[in-house]
């Protein structure tokens, strides 16, 4: 019945239905497109088989994604190796059930897209076209699910941020920077949902109205449909004592030792603020699938 949440918004979309204006879906709008799309261009059957199929695949390339952030942040082949494996005996064989949409790369996949980016900013010569990217990534996640958006924007800024803390470079040269940080994905965010309105009235001769898909967001919140309050001792206080050590230590470092090559810092800023945020979601609904991917 997880998959039945996401593939009946898919099977509407594919009989000619619109998003926001005919179609309910808590899990999303962006990702619904997306999804639909694979569906046509592989011209797969609409059934359970292939969607878990297709959920693998892609659980297959977030891991090579975490491997390549790892791989560029340290020098150690071994060590990022062992890091995977570490990851995937936690995440994989640790669950009974299957890989759910709602706790796999459907929801977190672009946020991890954004950190391979952000480690090939570094490496490469040229930026502009991997920072175009990046503003890009984060108006895709806007409309590609709440969530989605609010792990990639957290992971941006942080890691940004840091990053710009991080340099000794003069206040003035700072808040340019800053404004570009800022505008860039604010430009694309409107873009994006321009696109959606756009497509929107095309499809469907209306506007999208966005309280189809918040009303059921709200459905979802704490105290409502699907809680499970958070206990006050349970072992999910050494996730989150990881996180806020790890951001102590970020902090004192950024502030006590500047330099200029803020590289493999930034990007556990960021896995950090991606961290605290994901862990809000278990805050309301505490089930266990939702510390794995923590």
């Amino acid at each position: 019945h997880h998959y039945n949440f996401v593939l009946g918004p898919v099977n509407d979309v594919l009989r000619g239905k619109a998003l926001l204006v005919d179609i309910n879906c808590q899990y999303g709008v962006g990702i619904i497109y997306f999804l639909a799309l694979c569906f046509k261009l592989l011209t797969i059957p609409l059934n359970y088989q292939s969607f878990s199929f297709l959920l693998s695949t892609l659980l297959v390339l977030q891991y090579s994604l975490v491997y390549l952030v790892m791989r560029r942040m340290f020098s150690s082949q071994f060590f990022a190796a062992t890091a995977l494996l570490l990851i995937i005996a936690a995440n994989y064989y640790s669950q009974l059930e299957a890989t759910l949409p709602s706790t796999g790369p459907l929801r977190f996949g672009l946020t991890y897209l954004l950190f391979a980016l952000f480690v090939l900013r570094i490496r490469s010569g040229s930026r502009t076209w991997l920072q175009i990217a990046l503003y890009a990534l984060v108006g895709l996640s806007s409309v590609w699910s709440v969530e989605s958006f609010i792990y990639t924007l957290t992971a941006y800024l942080c890691t940004e941020l840091y990053t710009l803390l991080w340099n000794p470079s003069e206040l003035k040269h700072k808040i340019h920077h800053l404004l570009s940080l800022v505008g860039g994905p604010a430009v694309a965010i409107a873009i994006g949902h321009l696109l959606v309105a756009l497509f929107t009235f095309s499809r469907a001769g209306a506007w999208p109205d966005w309280s189809h898909y918040f009303d059921y967001i709200a459905l979802y919140s704490v105290h409502e449909f699907g809680t499970q309050t958070i206990e006050a001792w349970h072992p999910w206080a050494l996730y989150i004592a990881v996180y806020f050590l790890s951001f102590i230590l970020l902090l004192h470092k950024a502030l006590f030792t500047p330099s200029a090559n803020a590289t493999p810092f930034a990007v556990i800023a960021g896995l950090t603020g991606f961290g605290i945020v994901q862990f809000t979601y278990f805050l309301g609904r505490s089930h266990h699938n939702n510390l794995y991917h923590i």
